[in-house]
């Protein structure tokens, strides 16, 4: 079947099954699934987490998008509102990754569907993060290294090294799509 899709998470399983097996997908039931929920986790959230979407869609659209002169009080409440909601986003996504080894995935040892949809979500939720921070908004960056090591990497002398993040980005796909478009 072909056709205009919406939503990249829809998108992105879609080029997993249309090309299975492929980088994205074992090709499995099973594969798929796991990557889906991680997937899924990434712009829902759950009962003890927020929402990547909630968040990505304030500091997004009111941080980025909104021209610096027009930012307002209950702009910048709502910036650090979901801010500081960041780390609880992130919180099983590092228990996970944390816990499953150095060289792991989302739903597993290799690369995946879910990789894309976290990974484009750490690059975008990173730099509004650290503009927040630039700007004055925020006193750190919940994102700096050290914080999350599983997913950005030990600390400032070890940036990305050996971290979930690193890995996507010694990837030229994730590099050339993601990382050099945002």
């Amino acid at each position: 079947a072909s056709g205009a899709f919406f939503e990249s998470n829809t998108i992105v399983r879609y080029l997993a099954a249309a090309h299975a097996p492929c980088p994205l997908s074992d090709g499995t039931p099973a594969g798929l699934a796991r990557a889906s929920q991680w997937m899924d986790l990434c712009l829902s959230g759950n009962d003890f987490t927020p929402s990547f979407g909630t968040v990505n869609h304030w500091l997004i659209d009111d941080l980025v998008r909104t021209p610096k002169e027009r930012w307002d009080e209950e702009l910048v409440g709502r910036v650090r509102k979901y801010h500081a909601e960041l780390e609880g986003a992130l919180a099983p996504f590092e228990a996970h990754l944390g816990s499953t080894g150095a060289r792991a995935h989302l739903a597993g040892r290799a690369f995946s569907a879910a990789d894309v949809a976290l990974g484009v979500e750490l690059l975008r939720l990173g730099m509004c993060s650290g503009l927040a921070r630039r700007e004055g908004l925020v006193r750190a960056s919940v994102l700096a290294p050290g914080r999350f090591p599983a997913l950005y990497g030990p600390g400032p002398a070890g940036a990305f090294r050996d971290s979930y993040f690193g890995r996507l980005l010694a990837r030229p796909a994730f590099r050339a799509g993601a990382w050099l478009h945002e």
